[in-house]
Formats: structure tokens, sequence, C-alpha cells
């Protein structure tokens, strides 16, 4: 958990109210996405962008209420207030995520639903996790998942299901799939939050076989993910998404999972 990161967020939510903006903390070519609902839906790359709210509220706040760490990004919720140039008062609860990067915020979220922003939040952190991996990059990987994580393997995946625990856990389970597949890359095809706590993902593992050193890519697999307060506390592994839907309680989703005549699909 990066503390820091949400220090710096909070200096420029601070800067903001003030305004007096922190560009100190802010990259020049700030990635501002506005969502689809928005008005003016798309990206700018400019830090000028977070000023834009005053033409339409001159006397815009944010007020937050909650901050949580989610590996680069801090998922801010809190409460905007503010008069519109016509008179009319408006008052809603918003979700900015921002994500920082080499101590500056490089990209800006913001989405009128804080349920909204929290799956786009966790989704994006465990994707990125996963990508880090293949990357090789351990430790980055490692950060998106709490210190007493809970990893395990269902019995549809391999015939002795085993479960790791903490971070040298998933450490010893990532060594003990690198002696099957070497140079192992995760292909991740969807990666969605399926509420405010679950991340599934649709991935795939490439690389090259141990011993033979003959390229290999293995059948989809489903990972589901549960998270608390920004970190993952549990990942499983299910050789279908319908196994990972159900494990997660959704048994709704988990049965449109089923295919007429039997077997599974990938979403």
């Amino acid at each position: 958990m990066s503390q820091a990161n949400v220090d710096l967020v909070e200096s420029i939510i601070e800067g903001f109210a003030a305004r007096k903006p922190r560009t100190d903390l802010i990259a020049d070519d700030l990635e501002y996405v506005n969502p689809p609902y928005a008005v003016e839906s798309g990206v700018r790359r400019d830090r000028q962008a977070l000023n834009g709210v005053f033409d339409v509220y001159p006397d815009f706040r944010f007020e937050p209420e909650r901050y949580v760490d989610v590996g680069h990004d801090v998922l801010v919720i809190g409460v905007a207030r503010g008069t519109s140039t016509s008179g009319v008062k408006a008052q809603w609860k918003q979700g900015h995520i921002w994500t920082i990067r080499d101590g500056r915020a490089i990209r800006f979220r913001w989405f009128s639903d804080p349920d909204e922003a929290l799956r786009d939040a966790i989704a994006g952190s465990f994707r990125n996790a996963m990508e880090a991996y293949s990357r090789g990059e351990f430790d980055t990987a490692l950060a998106a998942f709490h210190p007493d994580i809970e990893w395990s393997v269902d019995a549809s995946m391999q015939p002795d299901p085993e479960t790791f625990r903490g971070h040298e856990g998933v450490q010893r389970f990532w060594s003990t799939w690198g002696e099957v597949i070497e140079e192992m890359r995760l292909e991740v095809e969807e990666c969605r939050a399926l509420d405010e706590r679950h991340v599934l993902a649709i991935t795939r593992a490439h690389g090259r076989g141990a011993g033979s050193g003959a390229e290999v890519q293995s059948s989809r697999f489903a990972e589901l993910a549960e998270f608390e307060d920004g970190l993952a506390v549990r990942v499983r592994l299910f050789a279908s998404v319908r196994q990972a839907l159900a494990a997660a309680g959704l048994e709704e989703l988990a049965d449109a999972a089923q295919p007429p005549g039997g077997g599974d699909v990938p979403r």
C-alpha cells in the first residue's frame, strides 16, 4: 500500500479547493477522461482540463470522504457541490480515480457513481498486476495483493488443489507454475468487476514447455479475485467461468454462462 500516493492526491485536492493548483504534482499532459455519459465525453491531455468544471459551476467544490489506495491508482469518493451559471444548485456523489507514476498524477477519471469508480479501480488493479507478472515485475504485481492473501487453485484446474498464503506463497506458486511453462506470460482476454468486491479475469497462459522448449498455450481459465480496501485478499483459479461465478455466489450469472447442451463458455 502506498500512503505516499494517497498523500499526493490529498494535496492535489486541497490545492484545488484553495484555488492553488499543485502543478508540481500533476503532469503537464495529464490524461483527463470524461465518461461516456458526460456532456463532453472523451479524453483530453492537458492538466488545465481539471479547471473546466468551473466554467459550469464557478463555486464548485469537492469534499472527499474516503481515499483508497489501489496499486498505482488512488480512488477518492466524495461529494461534489456547486451552483451553475444559471443559478441552479447541485450536489451529487462522485468517484475519482487518480493514476500516479513517479510522484506525479498522470491520469484522472471521474464517475458520477462511486460504485462504478470502485469497480473500475479494482478491475484495473488486477489486470495491471497480471500484466506486471507477465513482464517479470513481481514486486509490482504483489503490490496489488494483501500481505495475507490467499491464493488457491481449484480441483477443476489440477488434481491436487493447493492453497498458498501471503506474498511468499504467491511467489512459490508462480515458481511452481514456471516449472511447467517456462517464460510464462499471461494474456488477459477480459477483466471485469462482477460487483464492488469481486473481479473476474479470463486468461490464457503462453510460454515454452519445460524441457521441450516448444511453444505452448493453455486453454482459457478463470481467475476470481476478491478485494478489500483496494487490495486483493483472495485469488482462486478455475477451469471455467461458470465455476468462478458460482464460487462468487453469483448463481444467476453462473447459470447464464452455461450454454445449451452443457460445456462452458469463456464469458
